[in-house]
C-alpha cells in the first residue's frame, strides 16, 4: 500500500514486530512457497532486500515475485534464489510501500493472484496458474514446447516460416507425428 500520514503506524519505522505484515509474510513462507508482493507497479523503493530474501531461503522458499523494485540485486544475483522484479531501487520500502496483510487475493503486474496459485516464471517471466486447472494448463503447455522444439529444428534445416508457423497439417504434421516418435514421445 502506498504510505499516508493518518495509517496507524506512521510514522513509519524501523521496529520489528510480529503483527507487521512483512514480516509475518516472512516468517509464514514455507518450503516450495512463493511469496507474490502487489507493490502497484511502483520502483521508487524496493519492496524487499538481501535480508528478508536470505530469510526465505532459510525457510525453504522457492522464489519471490513481484511488480515493484527490490534492493540489493547485487547479493541477490550471487545467490541461487529466483527473483522476479520490474527494477532494482536502492531505496527501502518505507520510502513507498506499506506492507498491510498476507494470503489475500492480489493485482501483481495486473494479473490477479490467489493465495496457493501456481507460478512458472523464467527468463520470458511468470505466468500465474489457479490449481484448479493446473493439469490442462501442463499438458498444454508442455505440448506446445514439443511443437515449437520441433518447428524451430526444421526452420534451423531451412524450412520456411509460413509452412511451420501455426497449425501442423498435411506433410509437416506427419514429420512431427514421426518426430514425435524418434523422440519417445507418445501419439498425438
Amino acid at each position: 500500500m502506498p504510505k499516508r500520514e493518518d495509517h496507524p503506524q506512521y510514522p513509519f519505522t524501523r521496529e520489528v514486530s510480529e503483527k507487521y505484515a512483512e514480516h509475518v509474510a516472512i516468517e509464514a513462507v514455507g518450503k516450495g512457497d512463493v511469496l507474490v508482493i502487489d507493490a502497484r507497479g511502483n520502483v521508487g523503493a524496493g519492496v524487499f532486500g538481501d535480508r528478508l530474501v536470505a530469510r526465505m531461503e532459510y525457510r525453504g522458499a522457492a522464489g519471490l515475485v513481484t511488480d515493484g523494485a527490490i534492493r540489493d540485486v547485487p547479493y541477490l544475483k550471487g545467490q541461487d534464489f529466483p527473483v522476479f522484479i520490474r527494477a532494482p531501487h536502492g531505496y527501502g520500502h518505507n520510502a513507498e510501500h506499506f506492507a498491510m496483510d498476507v494470503q489475500l487475493p492480489i493485482s501483481c503486474g495486473n494479473v490477479l493472484v490467489y493465495p496457493g496459485d501456481l507460478l512458472v516464471g523464467d527468463d520470458d517471466g511468470v505466468v500465474v496458474c489457479p490449481q484448479a486447472i493446473a493439469e490442462e494448463v501442463i499438458r498444454d503447455a508442455v505440448a506446445q514446447e514439443e511443437e515449437e522444439t520441433f518447428t524451430r529444428e526444421l526452420i534451423q534445416e531451412g524450412a520456411h516460416i509460413v509452412s511451420v508457423h501455426g497449425t501442423l497439417t498435411g506433410d509437416t504434421l506427419e514429420r512431427y507425428k514421426k518426430w514425435r516418435a524418434a523422440h519417445g514421445l507418445p501419439p498425438i
